[in-house]
């Protein structure tokens, strides 16, 4: 699908990332969330789905982490 107002587009994207910015991502998740409400009672199927993820391998059969998880940790801590 192509964007028939680009303009429009941007404003949106702009207002959540101002939100996001200002008044952090919990408070963006709710709007999305509300949004996302108010569009499937207005009869918009959004074509969000979501699947429960479930783990076929049990947890005794998981190879043991190769690394030094801690390390990588703080290392990522960092990177963030």
């Amino acid at each position: 699908m192509s964007d028939l107002d680009p303009a429009e587009t941007a404003e949106w994207l702009q207002a959540l990332d101002s939100v996001l910015r200002f008044e952090g991502m919990e408070r963006a998740e709710f709007l999305l969330g509300q949004l996302s409400a108010h569009a499937a009672t207005a009869g918009l199927d959004t074509g969000a789905r979501t699947t429960p993820y479930v783990n076929t391998i049990p947890v005794s059969a998981q190879l043991p982490h190769p690394g030094d998880v801690e390390l990588e940790q703080r290392l990522l801590a960092m990177v963030r």
